[in-house]
């Protein structure tokens, strides 16, 4: 079906209709959103991890020598 489509009486359906916008954020853009949203970011997280591991084996290899 055509957009818009034209009745037998000439009445136009779907004249004004515009197709939703394809939404582009920018990184920016997310990271901002995940600021307002209260989402954690998993690169922080990770890396705390790795962290604690390291230190942990750290610690492990000064106590044991």
């Amino acid at each position: 079906m055509k957009v818009p489509y034209t009745t037998h009486s000439g009445l136009q359906i779907g004249s004004r209709y515009e197709p939703p916008r394809f939404n582009a954020m920018t990184a920016e853009d997310e990271h901002w959103q995940g600021v307002l949203l209260g989402v954690k970011r998993r690169e922080i997280n990770e890396l705390a991890a790795v962290v604690i591991v390291v230190l942990t084996i750290i610690a492990a290899v000064v106590l044991t020598a």
